[in-house]
């Protein structure tokens, strides 16, 4: 899935696509592409949004590493126990 939305739309896309996974599992490896929401989001919301889509196995793919959104990431994970 392709998402480009940002800020709380994006998020809000993403966490309807986590209900659907949630509520109907997929049988199929599910991966979202860019998701640039990731980049505008606070690290509490992050956290919480991250921890859903590994509890489903939704896949993030990023095209590029120097992205916001890779950078955010990249920084939330290195800042867990």
């Amino acid at each position: 899935m392709h998402l480009q939305e940002r800020n709380t739309l994006g998020a809000f896309e993403i966490h309807r696509l986590l209900d659907e996974m949630e509520r109907q599992p997929f049988k199929q490896n599910v991966t979202v592409s860019h998701a640039f929401a990731l980049a505008d989001l606070r690290p509490a919301e992050l956290e919480f949004l991250v921890k859903r889509m590994g509890s489903v196995g939704l896949i993030w793919l990023k095209n590029h590493p120097l992205s916001k959104a890779a950078q955010n990431f990249i920084s939330f994970l290195q800042a867990r126990p």
